[in-house]
């Protein structure tokens, strides 16, 4: 995905913070080829390494994505503040690994440029192998694009809901990655789901998990 300029201008300061561009692609998990297409605007980073680069710098991500407010972490802003979230639970349904959302909401205190974000509490096992377990709280950001290997929230025109991994794009169809329940040894097994784009109402990477208490 193209970056924006203004983005890109942005992401150079807070790489300049950080010394020079290998100590940025350590710091950000990523090779020093991706930090420099980062910064000739060829595509986004993903939400892990943003967020790796500006702990680093001590830089504020809602600075970074919109270019105002403060751009120092620790200084007032409105986006760090108290401020309910929309949360929702998981039912089954009929469909084996979709689910009907239940919605509530909390009260929780976000650096997240996005007004939209929500969170979800995680049902099943198929994402068990990825660290994410069942009673976890999954935060998602519907403003982020997917990047490979990303956990998503996907939500289709039916209004059920799944947890999965993203895996490509390819024309008409999301390719995607979860992993069946455990058998009686407690192995699983990965496999691929491929799910047509257009059934899919709204894709959200999972930006933050909170463990159950």
């Amino acid at each position: 995905m193209q970056q924006d300029p203004e983005f890109t201008s942005r992401l150079r300061i807070i790489m300049d913070r950080l010394g020079t561009r290998q100590q940025a692609a350590d710091i950000a998990g990523v090779t020093v080829d991706a930090v420099i297409r980062y910064l000739r605007g060829g595509n986004q980073p993903g939400f892990v390494a943003i967020s790796k680069l500006c702990e680093a710098a001590n830089v504020s991500m809602h600075w970074l994505y919109h270019g105002n407010g403060p751009m120092e972490l620790g200084e007032t802003s409105p986006q760090s503040s108290v401020r309910g979230i929309p949360v929702s639970g998981f039912a089954e349904s009929k469909d084996e690994g979709w689910y009907n959302p239940q919605s509530s909401s909390m009260q929780m205190t976000l650096d997240l440029p996005d007004p939209k974000a929500f969170a979800t509490m995680v049902h099943g096992q198929n994402l068990i192998p990825e660290g994410i377990q069942p009673g976890f709280l999954c935060i998602c950001s519907p403003m982020l694009k997917p990047v490979p290997g990303d956990i998503i929230h996907l939500r289709r025109n039916d209004g059920l809901c799944a947890l999965r991994i993203f895996v490509a794009e390819e024309k008409d169809w999301l390719v995607l990655k979860a992993f069946t329940d455990r058998d009686e040894k407690g192995a699983q097994r990965a496999f691929e789901d491929r799910i047509k784009s257009s059934i899919i109402t709204e894709i959200a990477p999972v930006v933050f998990v909170r463990r159950k208490a």
